[in-house]
């Protein structure tokens, strides 16, 4: 609605789903803000993005890696223009400003992204990215990257802080006092159980 009211152009299209092209469904449309899920986002990568990627569109990720981890997003220049052709030539992605990514807590944990795929998106898209965890049962996300954050890490990506409308509650932790405010061991939450609604 905010966007309908600031006179934003609005494109929407049938196209929902954990399995969508990603690349059909973009066809004809150059969006601002576009909504995909992880195993969407995951499939484009391998299929499209890493094969397609030569010796130019390679040195050009380097540079603008070492950017991203300066804190900077990198600019669209001539340079990273032409080395967007060759992982990014069917889309029409030229006005794409975010890229919401939602993986949901029961999907498969193969297509989780990792903190490659989602640093190569960042890149050749020149789109901020945000990586969400959703649940079934929870409106929204549960927990989802800042905008700004460019960190890298080795394999999947983490999904970021939980946000201020979610409730966590752990189950099966000791109330000893001498640990209280330490991070003193791995929490593992399945999430599937802790979104029951009643």
């Amino acid at each position: 609605m905010a966007a309908l009211y600031s006179n934003a152009s609005v494109a929407l299209n049938s196209v929902a789903g954990e399995s969508v092209d990603f690349a059909l469904a973009t066809v004809g449309v150059s969006p601002t803000v576009v909504i995909a899920s992880s195993r969407t986002m995951s499939d484009y990568h391998n299929k499209f993005m890493e094969p397609h990627s030569g010796i130019i569109s390679s040195l050009a990720r380097w540079f603008d890696v070492r950017k991203l981890d300066a804190g900077v997003m990198p600019s669209h220049g001539m340079f990273s223009q032409v080395a967007n052709i060759g992982p990014m030539a069917e889309l029409s992605l030229d006005k794409l400003r975010l890229l919401c990514i939602s993986h949901r807590a029961d999907a498969d944990p193969n297509v989780r992204l990792t903190s490659g795929q989602l640093t190569d998106l960042k890149i050749f898209t020149g789109a901020r990215v945000v990586y969400a965890l959703t649940g079934p049962g929870v409106a929204g996300a549960v927990s989802q990257t800042n905008v700004f954050d460019y960190r890298r890490y080795q394999g999947q990506n983490h999904f970021g802080a939980p946000l201020s409308s979610v409730e966590i509650v752990l189950t099966g932790v000791s109330e000893d006092k001498e640990n209280e405010g330490q991070v003193c061991d791995t929490v593992i939450m399945d999430l599937r159980y802790v979104f029951s609604l009643s």
